[in-house]
């Protein structure tokens, strides 16, 4: 009878530990994921942030101007092409 109870006992601690580590591995992936995206976010501003820099640091208006007429009337020059991501990322 003894012998039946650590069985089953061992058996239910196993199982209860199994389920445990996949709860933490699938937590530890989701965090993951965030910490890898935040990390694509963080490139995004730096590079952000170094155009922004090269644009103040610019003594002439023209590279600013250039980048509006870009940016807000799609303006380009001739034989000039775009592609877009579609991706969404």
């Amino acid at each position: 009878m003894r012998s039946v109870f650590l069985r089953v006992l061992v058996i239910v601690v196993s199982l209860f530990l199994v389920v445990r580590l996949v709860s933490v591995l699938h937590s530890y992936r989701a965090s993951y994921n965030e910490y890898q995206n935040e990390l694509k976010k963080k490139e995004q501003y730096q590079d952000n942030i170094a155009e922004l820099r090269s644009l103040c640091s610019d003594e002439s208006k023209n590279k600013m101007i250039e980048k509006a007429a870009r940016e807000r009337f799609g303006f380009a020059y001739p034989n000039e092409e775009f592609y877009t991501d579609s991706t969404g990322n």
